[in-house]
């Protein structure tokens, strides 16, 4: 037997190591795992929106791989470069729900769009029904 069998078991241990190591952190970050299962006014908490006023639109989540998702950003979008966005979250499997303020500028139809995002950059091609689209009736001032 030569030398090398002891430095060859540490070598292949520490190999698979960090194979682990490197596979833990693949799994975890759960982005295709991410998506908007409702968004809309909270018709049981809030009024309907009215233009020119703060309104609270509600975006229901839902993480149904087995990890949580850290640094993730829930935002809605509307009009021409209209965009709020929440701070970056950790989002546990299961489901929950954020609130985010939108001031729409005028009434009648008005359509926004809700995303969850994981690694800054709502267009993946890995996340599907990763955005929700819904049309509000807003009421004038």
């Amino acid at each position: 037997m030569d030398g090398n069998g002891p430095l060859a078991t540490a070598m292949a241990a520490l190999l698979l190591i960090s194979s682990l190591t490197v596979l833990a952190t693949v799994r975890a970050d759960g982005n295709d795992n991410l998506y908007i299962d409702y968004f809309d006014y909270d018709p049981e908490k809030h009024t309907p929106p009215r233009a020119g006023h703060d309104h609270p639109l509600r975006v229901d989540w839902v993480n149904d791989g087995d990890t949580t998702a850290s640094g993730v950003t829930i935002a809605i979008e509307w009009g021409t470069d209209m965009v709020v966005e929440s701070d970056p979250l950790d989002l546990e499997p299961g489901s929950g729900t954020v609130y985010l303020d939108v001031n729409f500028s005028s009434d009648g139809e008005q359509t926004a769009t809700a995303f969850v995002d994981y690694g800054e950059d709502f267009d993946e091609s890995d996340e599907t029904d990763n955005d929700n689209e819904y049309t509000f009736l807003v009421e004038p001032e």
